[in-house]
């Protein structure tokens, strides 16, 4: 059988399923011999077949239940042996006198720049190149993001490549 023969009898499968559907909803306490012959599909060709309808003298076999199972067993930890609080006593931390912030290397952002400027052409290109290694140490990319707070690491980072 082909695939085209194949998808026909499926097609046609479900148009008799769809009037059966259909038929059913309309009616929908079915009388005894309705739906009582139903088109198969055959090999290609449509064929009915008488089929049986159950009547209301017909015994149904109970529904046996299904056991049910016990439920699960609940364990309680046993009971830890109660211990005494400790009591932490606090102890004075001396504290420390605030380190004076070391001034900085350079008046302002110009002095900061030329110092680099002057730095790589004194290095040359080759060496000169390392200054962003200096600035990748120190935790950034780009010469005018670094805070005055790391100007010193900067110039430290540099003086180290002399």
């Amino acid at each position: 059988m082909s695939l085209e023969n194949n998808l026909a009898s499926i097609a046609k499968s479900l148009e008799i399923i769809a009037t059966a559907l259909t038929a059913k909803n309309a009616n929908p306490t079915p009388s005894p011999n309705s739906f009582k012959d139903i088109p198969v599909q055959t090999t290609g060709m449509a064929t009915l077949v008488h089929t049986p309808v159950a009547n209301s003298t017909t015994v149904v076999s109970p529904v046996t239940p299904t056991p049910v199972m016990p439920s699960l067993p609940v364990f309680t930890p046993a009971a830890p042996t109660p211990t005494a609080p400790v009591m932490a006593i606090p102890t004075p931390v001396a504290v420390a006198a605030p380190t004076p912030v070391s001034a900085s290397p350079f008046s302002d952002k110009n002095a900061m720049m030329d110092f680099v400027m002057t730095s790589y052409r004194a290095l040359g290109a080759e060496k000169g190149a390392k200054i962003q290694d200096v600035l990748t140490t120190i935790g950034y990319k780009n010469i005018n993001d670094v805070p005055v707070e790391k100007w010193a690491d900067l110039k430290a980072g540099i003086e180290g490549l002399k």
